[in-house]
This record gives C-alpha cells, structure tokens and sequence, in this order.
C-alpha cells in the first residue's frame, strides 16, 4: 500500500481509537509528515535513527515500534495513538509543533473521495444471520438499496468501507443512513470483533439511536433486533454509501413522518430490481414473507409522536408479509382441497357418444 486517500486515512485513525478533532489533527499530521504515503521515509538531517511511514515514526526515539508496524498504515496509526497519549499529545510530531500541519486541516486542501450515485455494493447478504454483521448489511440495504461490498469483522469495517469508496466519518451524518462502527471493547461491544449498528435516528446531543442484532443477549436470542444509544468518541466511525441521499421510510414511513424505516414494499421493488426471471420472483417472495418485526422509533416512553409513528411504521412494515403469506396459504388450501375432492370423486365418465349410437 502507497499513498491512501482522506477516507482511507481517517478510517485507520479511528479504528486506532482517534476521534473528533483528534482524528483530524492526526490526519492532517500524517498529510504534513509523509503526504499520506505509507512507506515514506526520511533520514536527511535526522542524525537519529529513520523516519518511517505515514506518520513518520522514528527508529530511534520509538525502537519498540517495528518496521513492519511504522509502514503499515493500521500499525502505524495504533502507534499514533499511543505515543499521542491516547489523541492528547501530539507534540512529539514536528509539524504540530510548527503549525505546519494546520494546512492540512481545511477539506480544500484534502483530497477526497467524490460523492457519487454509482458506488461499491454487494448482489446478496454472505453474512451469517444472527451476527451484527448480518443485520447491519441487511437492515442498510432496505434503507439505501446497497449491500456492503466487504468481508470482515465488524471493527474492520471502517477501513473496508474505505477502501471501496464509501465515506467514513467521526461523526453521523444528517438526512442520509449511516453505519455505526465500534471497536473492540468500546461502549460495551465485544473486545475482539467490535460491533456494527445501523444509525435510525441522530439525536439532538449529537448521539445516536441505533439497531443491531446480537447485542447483550443469549446465543438463543442473538438474532432479536434490539435499539440502543450511542455517541460519537473514540474508537467510533460511521460509514455510508456515497451517493444516498433518502431517509428511506418505505411506503407507511414516508406517509407518517418519513422516518428510515425501508418498508417490506421497498425491498421486494428493490429484488425484482436486482434480479430478472423466475429467480427474481422467488427471491422476492421469500423477502416479502421476511418479518421485520417491532420498529422502535420512540425516544422514550413519553415520545407519543415517536410511538404512533413506531406503530405506523411496523404495522406498514408487517402487512405486506401477513398478506402475501396468508394468500399462499389460503390458495395452497383451496388446491389442496379441490385435489382430495377429485381423488374421491374417481374418474368422471361419460355416456352420452355410446347413447347417441343406438338412436
């Protein structure tokens, strides 16, 4: 790996545990240091040691820090946060000490990644159900119509969604679907994987009410969705696909508030979309007879608005697959009867060539 892009960047950062401004401080330092380039080095006027990788980190003054780890971005990064007392010192880097980072600062001088309608997505959901990772590719493809093109644990997410295009933030952002990243052993996700959430509703402090599965409970209940709140910090992303701008909300949710709770509705168009013939059919009668269960909209037991608006949404959400399986249903009976009615009868046959004989 080279020179990375502005996303690619922050997402190491924060998945070393960076966040806020120091994510930013830290991405402008790394642009200061080597312009983003991974295997940068540097020993001119350096009478101690090499300067190594992005962020530069000397051979001398940080021997515990291997080669292998300064010229790999993730190492480097988790470096970083170390030696920055944890994204509060950065005074070890000499272009924050001469300001010189300070340019780096301002988007116009970032390079980004465009924002685009044609991104990086996936034909079908490859993750185990009953897994955060399933519900989070699952439950962002009935809000957006995209599937996460990557493979990884839920705390590699970040840096996936980066490499493909996606845009990776500290903070949610407003109107468009996000997914929530945590790491290992933050807010109470799993020390070794990390969690993944999907973002239904960014709150006025600046938190986050979030969906997940397989958060908190039993193996038996893994596959239950559960809504808690999350904030913004370290060892926090969130990432989106370029290019959604809808809230989502789905036929019911766009009548009664817009809230991105894509309905039953919507992933079926999105299927038959998706796949042509026969496969398409199938395919979307298996999505419509998905139920999506109880969506929480509500912001506490006292949000009325929020709650009429959770009925709505599930009501709207479930309907589709209480018809569509209750017409398989009543139309299997009604072949299966008409078939025991013709067995009993026996063959039916008819007198009426052999009486027209003898007249």
């Amino acid at each position: 790996m080279a020179i990375l892009t502005k996303a690619q960047a922050y997402a190491y950062a924060q998945s070393a545990g960076f966040g806020g401004t120091s994510a930013d401080i830290i991405v402008a330092i790394a642009y200061a240091e080597s312009g983003l380039n991974t295997l940068a080095t540097n020993t001119a006027g350096n009478s101690a040691g090499t300067d190594r990788g992005i962020l530069q980190i000397n051979s001398v003054y940080h021997a515990e820090v291997s080669d292998r780890w300064a010229f790999d971005p993730g190492g480097a990064f988790l470096a970083g946060y170390r030696i920055s007392g944890n994204g509060t010192n950065f005074s070890p880097w000499s272009t924050f000490g001469s300001g010189a980072y300070k340019r780096y600062l301002t988007s116009a001088n970032v390079p980004s990644v465009p924002a685009t309608s044609q991104v990086a997505q996936a034909t079908s959901n490859t993750y185990p159900r009953g897994q955060c990772t399933w519900w989070a590719c699952e439950r962002y493809k009935q809000l957006t119509g995209y599937y996460v093109p990557w493979k990884d644990n839920a705390n590699g997410w970040g840096t996936k969604a980066a490499a493909f295009g996606w845009q990776v933030s500290s903070s949610p952002p407003k109107g468009i679907p996000s997914i929530l990243v945590l790491q290992g052993g933050v807010q109470g996700a799993g020390g070794t994987y990390g969690h993944v959430a999907v973002v239904e509703k960014v709150n006025a402090d600046g938190s986050v009410y979030a969906s997940s599965q397989n958060w908190g409970l039993t193996p038996v209940a893994r596959a239950q969705t559960s809504y808690w709140t999350f904030s913004p910090g370290a060892g926090v992303s969130f990432v989106w696909a370029n290019g959604t701008g809808s809230t989502g909300g789905g036929l019911f949710g766009t009548l009664i508030g817009g809230d991105p709770a894509g309905s039953v509705l919507d992933q079926i168009h999105q299927t038959l979309v998706d796949n042509t013939g026969f496969l398409g059919i199938a395919l979307a009668i298996d999505e419509a007879e998905q139920f999506t269960g109880y969506v929480n909209l509500a912001t506490s037991a006292y949000d009325v608005a929020g709650i009429i608006r959770s009925v709505g949404v599930t009501v709207g959400d479930n309907m589709p697959p209480v018809l569509i399986r209750g017409g398989l249903i009543a139309l299997g009976t009604l072949l299966l009867v008409a078939l025991i009615v013709k067995m009993a009868m026996g063959p039916v046959t008819t007198f009426a060539p052999l009486a027209k004989a003898f007249i």
